[in-house]
């Protein structure tokens, strides 16, 4: 039974069966991927001011393009849609759900946009609906991705960072008994052609007061050995990156943040997710901003369990992540994106034929090697380039 267990992904109920000590059972689930996760949850964080159903970017596209089930924003829908999955699946087969946050300047208006404030409690949400879908369907091997824009890739090393301080806040629920919540037919969808996917409804989350200082760094708490040892053997986080920018000042957040309270320090060092962050994909489009914009991309320190890969790709910022497949940078990401959610993070994904399309003939190979070229050449015009960024 123990052995059955354990083959079905759940080593957390096989090691209590078993009565194995926590050191060797650590030891014999210290090592597995995306292809024996039972649960594969996945966030798509927006940017600063986007909203995830508008598809303002490739973020909101991958959403919609998700075969996973929409667990909502909130913890009811969220235990809601696993209760309905775990019913379905009788065939036990592997559950896939997924979740949009919309950037945290849309939630908080010009605080959001200037200091990040509501970032933390986006993250919060996140966490509580991760927890409550392992909870109902008893805390299997799990697989979170988290995909962020600019702002929204921040949000994901927030959720890392959480991850090292307060990993009680991802794992633990059991089977506590959630609020049900009711179902309502799919949104619709039409201008890329994308099919409807199964949704749960959202309730309005109610914002968490918060001080700027407070945007990113996870507040540290003491954290039960069991909390911390259930993560890192039932928990895997892989990372999808696109641009990640914290909107502070370079100078300012190198000479004039000692107690590293700003946006961008906070996010700088995610090495306490060690042995939960496995995978990193990190896209920084080549052109900058102008310097007035405080465009200046973070680039972590990352724990030794993680296998990143940094790439410089075409495009400017969120320019090479709109819903354009008429651009070659908006190709580009998208090939990259799709790529690493299903051969990385074990993401069904449904087709979009104009991007799928235009990947496929010889004239976009040709586009994509003449925009290669094009990006050795020195742009001297550029507009007050940022220094750092460059």
């Amino acid at each position: 039974m123990a052995e059955a267990l354990r083959a079905a992904g759940f080593p957390l109920l096989a090691s209590k069966l078993r009565g194995d000590t926590t050191e060797e059972a650590e030891e014999v689930t210290a090592s597995w991927g995306p292809e024996d996760a039972r649960l594969i949850f996945t966030a798509y964080f927006e940017g600063t001011a986007n909203v995830v159903e508008r598809r303002t970017t490739q973020v909101g596209l991958f959403h919609e393009l998700d075969r996973g089930i929409d667990v909502g924003n909130d913890v009811a829908s969220a235990a809601q849609a696993a209760r309905t999955a775990r019913e379905q699946n009788r065939r036990g087969r592997r559950l896939r759900f997924k979740m949009g946050v919309d950037g945290c300047g849309h939630e908080n208006g010009l605080a959001g946009v200037v200091f990040a404030v509501g970032l933390r409690g986006q993250c919060e949400r996140l966490a509580a609906c991760v927890r409550a879908v392992r909870g109902v369907l008893g805390e299997p091997r799990t697989q979170l991705n988290v995909v962020g824009l600019s702002r929204g890739a921040v949000a994901a090393l927030a959720v890392a960072e959480m991850l090292g301080a307060a990993p009680s806040q991802f794992v633990g629920a059991g089977t506590e008994d959630m609020d049900d919540g009711a179902s309502t037919p799919p949104s619709s969808s039409s201008s890329l052609n994308v099919p409807d996917s199964p949704r749960i409804p959202d309730s309005d989350p109610l914002l968490k007061a918060e001080s700027v200082t407070e945007a990113v760094r996870y507040p540290q708490e003491p954290v039960s050995m069991d909390a911390r040892l259930l993560a890192r053997r039932t928990l895997r986080l892989h990372f999808l990156l696109f641009d990640p920018v914290p909107g502070n000042q370079v100078y300012t957040t190198r000479y004039l943040d000692p107690l590293r309270v700003t946006t961008g320090n906070q996010a700088m060092d995610v090495s306490s997710s060690d042995g939960i962050l496995r995978r990193v994909l990190a896209i920084y489009p080549y052109e900058p901003l102008p310097a007035i914009t405080f465009h200046a991309p973070l680039v972590p320190r990352y724990p030794a369990s993680a296998s990143v890969y940094e790439i410089a790709s075409l495009g400017c910022h969120q320019g090479a992540l709109l819903c354009a497949p008429n651009r070659i940078s908006c190709r580009l990401s998208y090939a990259m994106v799709r790529g690493f959610l299903v051969n990385d993070c074990g993401v069904k994904l449904r087709g979009c034929r104009p991007f799928d399309e235009a990947l496929v003939t010889r004239q976009a190979t040709l586009r994509v090697l003449e925009m290669l070229r094009a990006v050795l050449v020195p742009r001297p015009n550029l507009l007050f380039p940022s220094r750092a960024h460059r």
